[in-house]
């Protein structure tokens, strides 16, 4: 696992170690970020990494420019894995990282500024996603026009909120669902 592009271009990264996590393979993230820099600029986006494991997706949106990145995730094995990777990477600085439910983080983010794009990747088939997307939605964490992209497994889907789907982007076992408050990316 390493970081793609931009300023902390191949650095590897450490994982936490156990059956918890599931990183997100190299292909799947090359392809998301992909989408969405032909969407929108990641210079000065604030980005959020729900589920982070690793923080792999937050850390490439450093590298590549974000702003700013807050890694959410309840294990303190990854909490410590991404705060070695982001001391590695020399992108501490414009980090923040929550030792937290996702649920209880996004409570306590709700009076920050929304973030542009919002990347979550709960335990396949568990169910979370559809209730973290509508508390993101009830706690106005989502810019105006922003993204949320939700990793999945093929066989799980996400509908009845506020938000249009815009895309989705299958892979072997896994999906990335598109979806945003606005119609500006259909």
């Amino acid at each position: 696992m390493r970081i793609i592009s931009g300023s902390a271009r191949g650095s590897k990264l450490l994982a936490p170690i156990g059956a918890e996590t599931r990183p997100t393979e190299d292909m799947v993230k090359e392809s998301f970020f992909n989408i969405i820099t032909n969407l929108r600029e990641l210079n000065d986006c604030r980005f959020l990494d729900l589920f982070a494991g690793s923080g792999a997706i937050g850390l490439e949106a450093l590298s590549r420019g974000a702003r700013e990145a807050v890694f959410v995730d309840h294990s303190a094995k990854s909490v410590a894995a991404i705060s070695k990777n982001l001391e590695k990477t020399r992108l501490s600085a414009k980090a923040k990282v929550l030792k937290s439910t996702a649920a209880a983080a996004i409570t306590k983010l709700r009076t920050a500024t929304p973030f542009d794009i919002i990347y979550m990747d709960p335990p396949y088939e568990s169910g979370l996603c559809p209730e973290i997307v509508k508390l993101i939605c009830e706690n106005g964490l989502l810019a105006q026009d922003g993204i949320i992209a939700a990793e999945l497994s093929a066989k799980e889907d996400v509908t009845g909120f506020n938000l249009e789907i815009f895309r989705t982007k299958q892979y072997s076992s896994a999906k990335i669902i598109f979806m945003t408050n606005s119609g500006v990316y259909i």
